[in-house]
Order: C-alpha cells, then sequence, then structure tokens
C-alpha cells in the first residue's frame, strides 16, 4: 500500500489538473514504468504483472475522477479552476482512490500468501492521508507559479527518494547477510541441510493458522531461518558426534542460542529477531534452556519455532540416532513431551 501512495500523488494531481482522461493514460504509462524499473540484474520484465500493476493504477485513477469531476473525463482544475469545494471533493477522490487500492493489493496478497487484508489496510491508511493536501498544494503551485515551482518541489522530493532508496539497500544487504550466516552454519551442520527450509515452512504455515500478524510472521520467518545458527560457534566434531554427548558437550551445544543472538544482535535491524533466536529452546515450565525462562517471558515466535523445529529433528536423521519416526509417531512423542512446548 505504501508503494501505491507513492505513485498516487502525482496522479491525483494530474486528475486535479488536467481531468480523468489525461490522468488514465498516465496512469498505464506509471505501471509499465514502476515494473521496469523494479527488474535486478537480467531478470526478464514480466508483461503481466506489468498489465496488472498499469490497470490497477487506471482504475484507481477514474475512480477517482468521477468523484472529483464527474463523467467528464476531459474537465480539470486548468479549465475549471480550483476552490475550496474543489478541496473537499478531492478528499473523497483520495478516499476511493486508497479504497480501490488497497482492496485490490489485499485481496491479492491473501489469495497469495494467506495475509490479512486488514493488516494492508491498517499499514497505510493513516500515512496516505498526507496525500491529498499534498496534490492539493502542487495543483495550487503549478496555477500560480508554473513548472519553475513544481521543478523546485520535485528536487526536493528526488531526494528523498534517495533517501529512502539507501535505506532499502541496506536492508536488501541484511538480507545477504543472513542468508550468507545461513550457508556458514550449513557448512557446520551438513547434515542439516535443506531442513532449515523444512522448519521455516513449517512454522510460517502455524502462524497463518494461528493468523499472527503481518509484522510478526516477517521476524518469524527471518528467525526460523537462522534459529540454528549458533552452531557456528559450537565445535565441528561435537555437532557430528555419532554417539553419546558429554555433559561439556551438551552444555555447549546448548550454548548456540546464546550464541546465535549475539551474532544476530551485531546486526542493524536484527535485534528482534535475535532475541527470538535466544528463546527457541525455552519450554513454558522453565525446563528449557539457555537462560530457563517460562511462560510470557518466551516469545510466541520462539515457541512456533521449537515446535517446528521439533517435529522436523524427528522425522530426520540425526548423527546420534538413526531412528527416524513417521509423522504420526513424530506428534505422539511431541505430545508425551507437551509440557516442553507452548500450548
Amino acid at each position: 500500500v505504501k508503494t501505491v501512495n507513492i505513485s498516487q500523488l502525482p496522479l491525483l494531481t494530474m486528475v486535479l489538473l488536467h481531468g480523468t482522461g489525461v490522468a488514465i493514460v498516465a496512469s498505464w504509462l506509471t505501471g509499465v514504468v514502476a515494473t521496469f524499473s523494479s527488474r535486478t540484474g537480467k531478470t526478464r520484465v514480466d508483461i503481466l504483472r506489468a498489465l496488472v500493476n498499469s490497470a490497477k493504477h487506471a482504475l484507481c485513477v477514474l475512480v477517482a475522477g468521477w468523484i472529483l469531476w464527474g463523467q467528464d473525463l476531459h474537465v480539470g482544475g486548468i479549465s475549471l479552476g480550483i476552490s475550496g469545494d474543489v478541496f473537499l471533493r478531492l478528499l473523497g477522490a483520495h478516499a476511493a482512490y486508497f479504497s480501490t487500492s488497497a482492496a485490490i493489493v489485499s485481496l491479492a496478497l491473501w489469495l497469495r500468501d494467506g495475509r490479512n487484508p486488514l493488516e494492508i489496510w491498517r499499514g497505510g491508511a493513516l500515512v496516505s492521508w498526507s496525500t491529498p493536501l499534498g496534490a492539493y498544494l502542487l495543483a495550487l503551485f503549478f496555477l500560480e507559479g508554473g513548472f519553475l515551482l513544481i521543478g523546485i518541489l520535485v528536487g526536493i522530493g528526488l531526494i528523498g527518494i534517495l533517501t529512502v532508496r539507501d535505506h532499502v539497500r541496506i536492508k536488501s544487504s541484511v538480507v545477504h547477510l543472513v542468508d550468507a550466516l545461513r550457508l556458514a552454519r550449513d557448512g557446520n551442520m551438513p547434515h542439516l541441510k535443506g531442513e532449515t527450509r523444512r522448519v521455516v515452512e513449517l512454522a510460517v504455515a502455524l502462524a497463518h493458522k494461528m493468523r499472527l500478524p503481518y509484522r510478526n510472521l516477517e521476524l518469524l520467518e527471518q528467525a526460523a531461518m537462522l534459529h540454528n545458527v549458533g552452531y557456528i560457534a559450537v565445535d565441528r566434531d561435537t555437532v557430528l558426534k555419532r554417539s553419546m554427548l558429554n555433559d561439556n558437550e551438551m552444555n555447549e551445544i546448548r550454548e548456540h542460542p546464546e550464541s546465535g543472538m549475539r551474532i544476530l544482535r551485531e546486526v542493524v535491524g536484527m535485534g528482534p529477531v535475535a532475541g527470538i533466536v535466544r528463546c527457541h529452546h525455552e519450554s513454558p515450565d522453565g525446563t528449557g534452556y539457555p537462560r530457563g525462562v517460562k511462560g510470557d517471558d518466551i516469545p510466541l515466535e520462539a515457541a512456533i519455532i521449537k515446535v517446528a523445529e521439533a517435529y522436523v529433528a524427528l522425522t530426520s536423521e540425526r548423527p546420534h540416532r538413526t531412528q527416524v519416526f513417521a509423522k504420526n509417531e513424530a506428534l505422539d512423542e511431541m505430545q508425551r513431551l507437551s509440557t516442553s512446548f507452548s500450548t
């Protein structure tokens, strides 16, 4: 929804100044340009995606223009002028644009990811109300000062966009770092190769069933991907030992959540993930490790990861255990140990 808001300001301004018809043409071009500019490297352009983006913008503009100017596609502020009552109609046009856009995005993400549509609306509803005021001011500036004043405002806007782009690049770097940490961890635990993905998929599926909010779902997915990153600090011979571990080795193993937390908290923006990773072996009755916390002191995301990891571990081979549980046997075993899991 926030992506929609960035493109909504110039389109709403164009509807206000030039009318619905011109803005619809511009919206199609906006959708195509947005699709081409979002590709990376040699990734091929998704023509269907370009058409969907363009159609979404065009539909939103059509609805907003109908609220603002009625059925005439050619009238606008340049020909009719901009008065106080136009601003009131502009608020209605913005509400129509935002509602149409949010409904389309919510439906698409609900069908694709099962995300709660209300999360999309809550995420953009408050931020978006600066848009009609911005469009109204831009239109007035254009009528009074022409393109020179608009150019100055656009320059200021570009500075803001570049700042946001730098933030996005930092976030992208964090994602690549996360993947590098995962690969390093898998190198120390080859028997877990591929299992991390199973843990992530199962944890996310459980979270969807529990209707976890999107923000928590994001944290859960990152933490599930990195829940065992602390094994980097554990001696490889201990990790791969095929016989029973002695007390010292077991204590070393039980330190991996704490090690993972210390690694992740040094990465910008990974503090919440580090807290989840630290607690993914804790138990609600206080018998878990590394700190023995219990009850509500354990993040829900950590409890979900523990359930997912336990199931995947029981249904997979381990160096110290040759028995692989069938699905029903694994569930029975987890039920027997239910005090170790949150309810």
